[in-house]
């Protein structure tokens, strides 16, 4: 997206006179090049500051604006992007998402190839000139069969300003122009409704799946599932497939898939290409590659490919293995799932590390983009493993990399596998014995972390040592549960506890068991006290139950224990289960998943601290201190809750009498005033409504300069811009800052546009950002509030010379304080100071102010409020520090980053 100032360049360069603020505008927001971030549309005089911000771009003359160097934002990246943007939401709702991109790539395919092509052609036309392009690619004919019966879903305009739209793209001028619409349309794909089987490869993981492929010239690759051809395209890119003679052969089961994939290829000029449409896990390619890659459909069922139970995953992983010859590498990404399960799962990774064919696994971090999808790992196989390689595998753990950084990212993990570095915490090399010691699990926090579960503790036992029997012991009836047992409370981890003081079975919330035509075989059923666990989930849950004479039956996921309360207090046992040591110790050993999970085996090997039973009892009575203390603590905070509560009322009951009303008076007399306007114009009396308020300099354009109506119509929204302000101040005073609504925001940007322009007709002051560009979380519109409150405190009480132009400051940086990062804003102004006697209590002190006017005196305390809500500090820097500075107020503000 666009700057603003760059949307004005843009909107300039393609313009042959200068234009107005105003049309400007209007032609920003036509076009949607620039949006802010309220949505709301730019207004001229927003343009106008912006301008003003960047004036050595521009150059303005009798209220006119063009460009100072009017070919500097010609044709730029994000104008390309656009453009197919508006092709594809041109199209979007009336045929398919496939169909639309196949239509706009065909149309970016004939501009390209058909340099003949008319500027304006019909729908006919378009099909009769495809037919040229078959002799380039005669897989075009099947993909344009279909085209004749998509004409009646749009209209003839619609067509036509397509036909427009594409006529702006230049692949010959335009530097990159091949680059720039492959990487929008994979960002089309990628933020909109298509398949999530099928989405687009992130750049960040193509670029490190490639260069660990690393292509050699004349080698033959192959991907058996091409998606979009994404990653064919991503060798294309790193590596220029037809100058080192490199063959790519790909498969592509879904018939629209695979025809954006040929058309994509065709667009970028790829030639050694060979996509075809059918099953890859179903046929075998003739020719032997010498490497293959694929970026799978993550956390699949592989029912429609197999009867056994091993992941999708798995089912490629074979086929590719068979598709390569006896040199072959295979870097395919796979989910956890596939690196930890248990059956026929594990025997797959134990025939992979018996053949010592695993060279590499690396996980990724977690991205915002990937929230819905399963943890990625990429998985390296090489049938030729050099001799330094042989009998071990790498570990990364990536998971732990920064992920905000994509190229650092991508760097970090190609540098430390082409080193075979060992970092602590990050990666480690491990022998295929100790791989087999434990199961031949591949997860790789479990052997990058491994030496933090070696570790030996004084007093600390195994779980197995400390418990007397677990699931598996013989007092665990094994039933089957059918409609004669149909009322069985049925215990499912969504019955376990969370609760650091209640550790007991609510038997009351548990779900009886209600489907009698569904039996659960090998159900596990208790009836004496025993400790129940989760094996899902960041905690393990662990809750006792001890009700005489009640019989339960346990879910899939919940594992119950008995203990020997001789040896271990099952209260104490239960803390320590829920304590820091078992949490590190689960987050090594579980799958590390979206929902992770911890195999039973893993559980009863989880160390655990047991002292004697009198060290115990000590333990929990320091609990209970504890916690009846922390009752304590929160009964005093309710109370001044309840009392910070009844000020805040009064406050506000203040504010609706005081100002509400006045706001109110004053909008009905505008109102007035206005038709009073409108009447002397019928009346054609001198006084015209749409008269210029100032007047004009020669030469300059009466639009320039706003009307009186403009004027008018501007007051009413302030006013009531104001008046919601208000109405909002009772919302944000009434509720906590859970009720904040935050969102990453573009600090220096948001002052000046957000806070800027609401000031940017007064001649009295001036606002100056400075300071570098910081993303913080923020709620914009108590923000807002809050520095609006600081303004006009300066405006009533600071600025009071008339003949002077007095100066805002906001300087933005960042700051450290202990061990944390913090976004520091100094507020500054060149008003007159504060009284001597006036410091910080008595700012955010309810029913004060620092000026001669009395108000309401809410105004410290809502913005130390706003502040507090944003985890953050404000403080007033004294007066005796200003001393030396050409500022007379400054506050400071640090928001926890």
């Amino acid at each position: 997206m666009l700057t603003l100032h760059e949307a004005i360049c843009t909107v300039l360069s393609d313009s042959d006179r200068p234009l107005s603020a105003k049309e400007i505008a209007s032609k920003v927001n036509e076009r949607k090049l620039y949006i802010r971030q309220d949505n709301q549309p730019v207004p001229s005089s927003q343009i106008k500051l912006r301008i003003k911000n960047q004036a050595s771009l521009f150059k303005v003359a009798n209220g006119m604006i063009s460009l100072s160097q009017k070919k500097v934002y010609r044709a730029t990246p994000e104008s390309l992007s656009g453009v197919l943007y508006r092709m594809f939401n041109r199209l979007t709702g009336k045929i398919s998402n496939n169909a639309s991109l196949k239509l706009i790539l065909l149309l970016l395919l004939l501009k390209k190839t058909d340099q003949s092509r008319p500027q304006k052609f019909t729908y006919t036309q378009f099909l009769d000139r495809l037919n040229l392009l078959q002799e380039i690619n005669p897989a075009i004919k099947e993909i344009i069969a279909t085209l004749p019966e998509l004409r009646a879903h749009f209209t003839d305009q619609d067509f036509t300003q397509l036909v427009a739209e594409t006529n702006k793209i230049d692949f010959r001028k335009q530097a990159n122009s091949d680059g720039i619409v492959n990487n929008s349309i994979d960002m089309i794909i990628q933020n909109s409704s298509f398949s999530s089987a099928v989405k687009s490869t992130p750049m960040y993981l193509r670029e490190i799946l490639v260069r660990l492929l690393d292509p050699r010239p004349g080698q033959k690759i192959y991907n058996p599932i091409s998606k979009y051809g994404n990653l064919l395209l991503a060798i294309q890119q790193l590596y220029e497939v037809d100058k080192h003679k490199i063959e790519l052969y790909a498969d592509e089961l879904d018939p629209e898939t695979y025809e954006i994939s040929v058309l994509r290829m065709m667009l970028m000029g790829v030639k050694n290409v060979h996509i075809e449409n059918f099953d890859s896990l179903l046929a075998k390619r003739p020719i032997r590659m010498q490497a293959a890659f694929a970026d799978l459909p993550l956390g699949v069922s592989n029912k429609e490919f197999s009867e056994d139970s091993w992941p999708a995953e798995f089912a490629f992983v074979e086929h590719m293995l068979r598709a390569v010859d006896d040199e072959g590498r295979i870097i395919v990404t796979v989910t956890n799932n596939a690196l930890f399960g248990g059956g026929n799962i594990q025997q797959v990774r134990e025939d992979l590390i018996d053949w010592d064919l695993v060279e590499a696994v690396i996980s990724i971090p977690y991205k915002v983009k990937f929230t819905t999808l399963p943890q990625i790992n990429i998985l390296i196989i090489n049938k030729n493993k050099a001799a330094s390689k042989k009998g071990k595998v790498y570990f990364m753990d990536g998971g732990r990399l920064d992920p905000s950084d994509d190229q650092k990212l991508v760097q970090k993990i190609l540098s430390s596998f082409a080193d075979l570095s060992e970092e602590e915490k990050l990666s480690k090399i491990v022998t295929d014995e100790e791989i087999k010691e434990n199961d031949c699990l591949l997860i790789p926090q479990r052997y990058v972390l491994q030496s933090d579960l070696k570790e030996s503790r004084k007093n600390y036992l195994p779980l197995k040592q400390v418990i007397s029997e677990y699931v598996e012991g013989t007092p665990l009836k094994s039933i089957e549960l059918t409609s004669s047992r149909n009322n069985q409370p049925y215990v499912q981890t969504k019955n376990l506890s969370l609760s650091h003081s209640d550790w007991d079975l609510k038997i009351e919330k548990v779900d009886k068991y209600l489907q009698p035509e569904i039996a659960i075989k090998n159900a596990r059923i208790i009836d004496k006290k025993a400790v129940l666990v989760s094996l899902t989930g960041n905690n393990l849950k662990p809750t006792w139950f001890d009700i005489p004479g009640q019989e339960i039956a346990l879910g899939k996921h919940v594992v119950a224990f008995y203990i020997t309360e001789e040896k271990v207090s099952a209260d104490f046992l239960i803390e320590q289960l829920k304590s820091d040591e078992v949490q590190k110790q689960l987050e090594i050993l579980s799958s590390s998943d979206e929902i992770p999970l911890i195999r039973l085996k893993d559980l009863l090997d989880l160390k655990v601290y047991l002292p004697s039973l009198d060290i115990q009892k000590e333990f929990l009575n320091s609990i209970k201190a504890f916690l009846i203390k922390q009752s304590e603590i929160e009964q005093q905070y309710e109370i001044q809750r309840s009392k910070t509560e009844e000020t805040e009322q009064s406050i506000i009951s203040t504010i609706k009498h005081n100002v509400l009303q006045q706001l109110a008076t004053l909008t009905n007399d505008l109102g007035s005033l206005k038709d009073f306007l409108h009447r002397k114009e019928s009346d054609k009396e001198l006084l015209s409504f749409s008269e210029p308020i100032a007047p004009l300099f020669a030469g300059e354009d009466p639009d320039s300069v706003d009307s009186l109506d403009v004027v008018i119509e501007r007051l009413f929204r302030n006013l009531n811009t104001a008046k919601q302000t208000l109405t909002k101040t009772e919302h944000i005073l009434k509720h906590s800052k859970a009720n904040t609504k935050a969102r990453k925001t573009l600090l220096k940007a948001f002052i000046e546009e957000d806070i800027g322009n609401l000031y940017s007709d007064n001649n009295n002051f001036e606002i100056v950002v400075e300071g570098r560009e910081i993303a913080v979380e923020l709620d914009r519109f108590s923000i807002i509030a809050a520095f609006q409150n600081l303004i006009e405190n300066a405006l009533k009480h600071g600025f009071t010379d008339p003949e002077k132009k007095y100066k805002i400051v906001f300087k933005i940086s960042k700051y450290s304080l202990m061990d944390n990062e913090f976004v520091q804003i100094q507020y500054m102004n060149d008003g007159n100071p504060l009284p001597d006697d006036f410091d910080f209590d008595d700012f955010i002190s309810m029913g004060k102010t620092s000026g001669k006017n009395k108000g309401t005196g809410i105004g410290g305390y809502f913005v130390n409020k706003v502040i507090q809500n944003h985890n953050g500090i404000l403080s007033i820097i004294p007066n005796e520090d200003l001393i030396l500075s050409p500022y007379n107020v400054k506050f400071e503000i640090l928001l926890l980053l």
